[in-house]
């Protein structure tokens, strides 16, 4: 989702465990045909802004790709990768004041779906700290699962689904709102942002599509998935007061060997 202008974190990532970001860095690229945005950027743009950049892949990539720019990544727990001289890393809170030295020719976030309690705010300081014809991105994965096979397109007869819908009413206990991207059209557009354009694309789940790009992408989004499955599905539901760590467990165990058994024959996906 692109616009121009005229914490508590469910999934925080263990200290050593960079590898899921990694996935989801790759499978963002394959949905894109490779590039790094959909915002059309001029190529000699001068500062960019990644909001909870995570492990530094897009920053990275960014830097490379635009070598005179000024970059500046922020997040929770700062990347400890080795940064290009026009990265700077700043350790900030996004729902908090933001402390930044410029203005922005785009503002970038992705996968911050789990980590925003109050998405107004946080558009609004986009707002601020955009340059007059500076473009926001915003990127994020649906926390609804589906089945192409009808028949195991509901929570009953899908354990994959179940977990699905018991990690939203974790999402919902902690204040966290999984419905946010079909709000951020209207949002934005009483901030006073122009050209707000929205895309969705679909990411399946294991190999099941009939291309090898589409194939390749299942690969990386079943795997990236697994691995926040076994980092944070319990956390996530139990979340829920009424839900017991037993439970979470069974149910995360359950999805688990649902996705890896059946995704291709029941061809599971979600949307981004």
């Amino acid at each position: 989702m692109a616009h121009q202008k005229q914490s508590k974190y469910l999934l925080q990532k263990p200290d050593e465990e960079l590898t899921p970001k990694d996935l989801q860095h790759q499978a963002w690229l394959h949905t894109l045909d490779h590039r790094l945005h959909l915002a059309p950027i001029d190529r000699d743009i001068k500062s960019v802004l990644d909001i909870g950049c995570g492990n530094g892949s897009w920053v990275l990539a960014m830097a490379k790709e635009h070598p005179k720019a000024r970059i500046i990544a922020t997040d929770i727990t700062p990347p400890s990768t080795l940064m290009p001289a026009n990265v700077m890393i700043i350790q900030q809170d996004a729902e908090k004041d933001w402390d930044l030295p410029c203005k922005f020719s785009l503002i970038h976030a992705r996968a911050l779906m789990a980590a925003i309690h109050d998405w107004p705010a946080l558009l609004r300081r986009s707002w601020e700290h955009l340059e007059s014809s500076g473009w926001l991105e915003l990127q994020d994965v649906s926390i609804r699962y589906y089945a192409e096979v009808s028949e195991f397109n509901d929570p009953a007869s899908s354990p994959w689904i179940n977990w699905g819908s018991a990690a939203r009413n974790g999402f919902t206990a902690n204040n966290i709102d999984y419905d946010m991207t079909s709000k951020h059209v209207p949002r934005l557009q009483a901030l006073g942002f122009i050209h707000v354009s929205e895309q969705r694309f679909r990411w399946p789940l294991g190999e099941w599509p009939d291309t090898e790009t589409g194939r390749r992408l299942g690969a990386l989004t079943l795997a990236n998935f697994l691995a926040y499955l076994d980092m944070a599905a319990v956390r996530v539901v139990m979340q829920d007061p009424s839900v017991e760590e037993e439970e979470a467990t069974r149910w995360r165990d359950e999805a688990r060997r649902d996705v890896v058994e059946n995704c291709v024959a029941r061809r599971y996906y979600t949307t981004v």
